[in-house]
């Protein structure tokens, strides 16, 4: 009867020893979890609400000439004319910084020559 005593002290010692680092570790996992998604959702925001860029406005990506057709708060859909045909980009809030991104303001007329 002993032995089962002894058991079951030493059962809640290890009880009481790891649920600490089980709490700290979900709340580890949670933080990173909102942060990621907090983020997301201030660059969203801080694009969207930038009077720069709206949605319609015809502007050139990475070389491309493209037109904005939605801008969410997690990601950007650009429209893109390529010559094979039409293409959505989907661009994730946060890395647009990282394209090359202008508004055309006024298309340069071509002529021919």
């Amino acid at each position: 009867m002993k032995e089962l005593t002894d058991i079951n002290s030493m059962s809640i010692e290890f009880v009481e020893l790891i649920t600490p680092m089980l709490v700290i570790m979900l709340a580890l996992i949670l933080t990173l979890m909102v942060r990621d998604f907090a983020t997301n959702f201030m660059n969203g925001l801080k694009f969207r609400m930038h009077s720069s860029f709206n949605e319609g406005d015809t502007c050139v990506l990475d070389g491309e000439k493209a037109i904005i057709v939605k801008i969410g708060f997690y990601e950007t859909i650009i429209q893109i004319d390529n010559g094979r045909g039409t293409v959505w980009r989907y661009l994730p809030n946060d890395r647009i910084k990282f394209y090359k991104l202008e508004k055309l303001v006024k298309e340069s007329e071509k002529t021919d020559s």
